[in-house]
């Protein structure tokens, strides 16, 4: 997730990609990160968004 920003990603994808059922991933994700999926790229967003319009820095 954090290296394919550019992908439209989902519990589902994410647990596809994980090889575990949905209801699975989800609770592993959350037990082992402290937060569920999608809060956690919600989060990341807005610390990439904060960045780029404060200081001013490229996409790459």
């Amino acid at each position: 997730m954090h290296e394919h920003i550019e992908q439209p990603w989902s519990v589902d994808t994410l647990a596809r990609t994980a090889a575990l059922a949905r209801s699975a991933f989800f609770d592993r994700f959350t037990r082992n990160v402290g937060q569920a999926p999608m809060d956690r790229r919600a989060g990341r967003m807005a610390v990439a968004k904060d960045l780029l319009s404060r200081q001013k820095l490229g996409m790459a």
